[in-house]
Formats: structure tokens, sequence, C-alpha cells
């Protein structure tokens, strides 16, 4: 049998950082053995994701587990039955091991709830921590360096799990997918919107729906055409040089001996000999643009502004009757 909890810290990183980190425990009850995650988030994904973590740890799982009221276990109470999420009892039936929710006991669960109190006093009490890689490299030290060590009662909790670990239900062969997917829509720059964040994705699906996979440490994104998906990672990777060689043009995106550009088209001596004496402007080799013969544009002879004469009046004539 085991118990699982999960509880929110207000964690401020060296660089000034603050963010509500969700601290993930799963803890049997004989051997006492724990495993700890950290999550940004308290979904149903994170709780997944944090059991199959935890499985993995320990090459199986417990019969049972007990569980609280939460939403992502529990949607609501019929009486005294609980009625679970459809998608987590999925989840324990792949696992096959049974789910067992308490409500109104405090002390239903105490081992999980006594290990939050462990990792406050012991974890994160005097530690700082770079960013959220660094604090879960020192929660996996933590674990294997002190808290797997700790003797209680003679025995540490590797010994007790020792003897326990025959009685853990096996693992499938493939854990759960616990991925979250969602349909968004690719922008008119060829960007996927993700939590504040924008991913590239080929300028082929621009306007698209497209549906994406998002895990705990992955994103990806699916398209018809598309025979294997491929991480999000490649593709700001290939339409970074996708797009400056459509900027600059394929032949600039090649490499060149420096060289070249020291000496004229089809001439055999360096252009600064050829530029004291021409003031003509040297088009750049290997540019198609400047391969183009410009027209010369016709010259028409200006015409010479002339100033009409007026006929010279005299002040002291008659004028005619």
């Amino acid at each position: 049998m085991s118990e699982n909890d999960g509880s929110p810290y207000n964690v401020t990183f060296a660089n000034g950082h603050k963010e509500i980190i969700q601290a993930f425990s799963y803890v049997f009850v004989y051997s006492h053995r724990k495993y700890f995650g950290l999550y940004r988030h308290a979904d149903l994904h994170a709780l997944m994701d944090g059991h199959v973590q935890a499985f993995t740890c320990f090459e199986g799982c417990a019969a049972t587990c007990i569980y609280d009221s939460q939403k992502n276990v529990v949607l609501r109470w019929e009486g005294q039955q609980p009625i679970y999420t459809p998608r987590f009892l999925a989840f324990t039936a792949y696992y096959e091991y049974r789910p067992r929710a308490v409500r109104g006991e405090p002390n239903a669960k105490p081992r999980v709830e006594r290990s939050f109190w462990e990792a406050e006093r012991s974890f994160l009490n005097g530690r700082t921590f770079l960013d959220f890689d660094d604090m879960r490299a020192q929660l996996a030290h933590w674990l294997d360096t002190i808290v797997d060590p700790r003797r209680r009662h003679g025995e540490t909790s590797l010994d007790r799990f020792a003897r326990e670990r025959e009685h853990l239900v096996p693992l499938p062969r493939h854990p759960y997918d616990t991925a979250r997917v969602v349909y968004r829509i690719c922008t008119i720059d060829g960007f996927v919107a993700w939590e504040g964040n924008a991913y590239a994705v080929p300028y082929d699906h621009i306007t698209d729906i497209l549906p994406v996979r998002i895990t705990q440490r992955e994103l990806f994104v699916y398209a018809a055409d598309l025979a294997t998906p491929r991480s999000l990672d490649e593709y700001v990777a290939e339409q970074t040089v996708r797009r400056v060689a459509d900027a600059l043009g394929e032949a600039r995106t090649t490499p060149r001996d420096l060289a070249e550009y020291d000496r004229l088209p089809g001439a055999s001596q360096p252009s600064g000999a050829a530029h004291a004496s021409d003031p003509k402007e040297t088009p750049c080799p290997n540019d198609p643009a400047a391969e183009t013969t410009r027209p010369t544009p016709a010259t028409h002879p200006r015409p010479t502004p002339t100033t009409p004469r007026l006929p010279r009046i005299d002040p002291y004539s008659r004028p005619p009757r």
C-alpha cells in the first residue's frame, strides 16, 4: 500500500524570480521509502507524470494507493462512493492498481503528510536554487544521499524496501502516455503559441489548425503531411536557417572565400586599383541582382523657357478713337 499527495511552495530563486512550485510525494506504507517530484502545475497531467516517474524509480507500484478528495482524482461523491476522474481511472487501470479516496479522515495518510514536513525541514530549509532545473537536480541528490540512507529503528528505507519489492505490481512494457493534446492555430508569422511562448513551425502550415502534444519536458506539433512527429527544438533550428536563406538568397548562404571579394569579376588585379580611378560602382560578385543589366534612361533636350514681350505704350500719346 502507498500514499500520495501534493503541496505548493513559494520558491525564490537565486536571480530573484519567485514561483509557486508544486511538490509531488509518493510514499510506501511499509518501507517508508519516498519519491518526490517538482512541477509548475497542479493538474491531472502533472499528477500522472509524477506517478510514472515514481513507478519507474521503484520498478513497480503498490497494489493500492490512498488519495484525498482532490479534483484531479475525484470528481464528486455519491453518498459514500467516490466518482473518480475518467482519465485518472484509466491511468490506474493501465498500471493495475486500485485507488482509494478518503475524506474527513485527517490521519488516513499520515506518512505522506509527514514527508512534506521532512522536505520543508531538510530540503527547502537553507538551500539556494539557481533555477527550476537546478532545484530538481538538488532534490534527486537529496533523495539518494540523505533520505534513502537515513536509518529508522536500526534499518534504512532501502533495507525494508528490499522485502517489500516482491509484493509490488510489475510495470507494463511501455509507460502510460500522460501528455496533453490541444489544437492551436498557426499564426501568419509561422508560430504556434502555448503558455505565452511562440514556437516556430514550417511556413506550409500557416493558418492551419494543428494538434499539439505537450508533455512535462517536450512539445510536439503534428500535421497531416509529417510522417513522424518532431520536437519543436528541431523546428527552431531548421526554420531559422530556412528563413535566413529566404531573406538573403540561396547563393549568399553558401560559404565563400573572402579573397574573391578583393578582385573584380573577370579581373586579375585587386579591386582597389580599379576603384581608385573608376568612380563607377562595382557590383558585388555572385549577386544575381547585379548581373541584371539596367536599361539606360532616355535623355531629351530640355526646352529653354522664354518670356513673352509686351507692346510698349507711350503715356503721352492719345488713345485711338
